[in-house]
């Protein structure tokens, strides 16, 4: 039973740490620490970087990137990003100014960091949406969840069918839509694949590919 001297001690000791205003939250193990931060916006994760040295290890290294939670508040998120990363470029759409801060979030990453998640809504040139996806694939990205609007129709980047981290993959595309890369690609991609959704896919002069979908060919039970 702890004695009434030793309870004073301990409480004093504790009005001191707490006087001192030692960061206790900051002493947590990484992945608890991407754990909490995953229930906020990424907004409110990014600015978490400005803290410390140790807030913007947490902040280069978060595993779960969801960008559509940005679309009322583009521009101070945009902000912040500029603060940390010393970029000064001038955007104005939101929609190009949201994938002006993709870019240098997945550049300023932790080279030893995989990506669990990646999601983001845009508009934008195939061209950028490839290197995107060529980024996420670098990292050993695990859900990929895109919906992307372009000014012509694009073809999936190779890329993501040869993806060995791949286990959930999601593409909503507006009009005009995306074509798949040929049959012989498609059948020997996505061997870790769980979960496909794909949008607005145009088969024309791809016949072939209509039988890709059948239960014989794709997406077999690998034990």
């Amino acid at each position: 039973m702890e004695t009434r001297s030793a309870k004073k001690k301990r409480l004093l000791k504790t009005e001191n740490e707490t006087e001192t205003g030692e960061d206790w939250i900051s002493d947590l193990p990484d992945a608890v620490l991407h754990h909490i931060l995953f229930l906020l916006p990424i907004k409110s994760i990014a600015q978490t970087s400005v803290l410390s040295k140790r807030w913007r290890s947490i902040w280069s290294s978060f595993p779960d990137l969801d960008f559509t939670t940005t679309t009322n508040s583009v521009g101070h998120f945009s902000s912040t990003i500029i603060k940390y990363s010393s970029t000064r470029k001038r955007v104005h759409s939101p929609l190009a100014q949201g994938m002006d801060f993709i870019i240098p979030v997945l550049a300023l990453r932790d080279k030893n960091s995989d990506l669990r998640i990646l999601r983001f809504c845009a508009q934008l040139s195939f061209s950028r949406l490839n290197s995107l996806i060529r980024c996420a694939v670098r990292r050993n990205v695990q859900e990929l969840d895109i919906e992307v609007a372009t000014d012509d129709y694009f073809n999936l980047p190779r890329c993501v069918t040869t993806c060995e981290s791949l286990r959930v993959f999601k593409l909503k595309s507006r009009y005009p839509g995306f074509r798949l890369p040929p049959l012989s690609i498609m059948k020997s991609g996505f061997q870790s694949l769980h979960t496909l959704s794909l949008s607005l896919v145009i088969l024309y002069q791809q016949s072939s590919l209509v039988d890709l979908f059948t239960e014989s060919s794709f997406l077999f039970s690998r034990s």
